[in-house]
């Protein structure tokens, strides 16, 4: 994803400073996937983050001693 966005980078210059109109429809396919594939990894997250907050929701108190058999 790295060199996509750089390559998006690229043709964004391109585009808007040096005006290379024929780079446009390169430009938006790229940043439209680039989109796509964000959606897609931030669903992904978002799944891992429910699972990984229901396992620390499991966590004792850390106020108290449970090493000790305090409670």
């Amino acid at each position: 994803m790295e060199l996509l966005l750089l390559q998006l980078h690229q043709l964004a210059m391109e585009f808007v400073n040096n005006g290379v109109m024929s780079q446009g429809l390169e430009l938006f396919d790229l940043a439209f996937d680039l989109d796509d594939q964000i959606f897609t990894i931030r669903e992904a997250l978002d799944e891992i983050e429910k699972t990984i907050q229901t396992l620390t929701d499991l966590a004792p108190d850390p106020d108290e001693d449970y090493e000790n058999g305090e409670d």
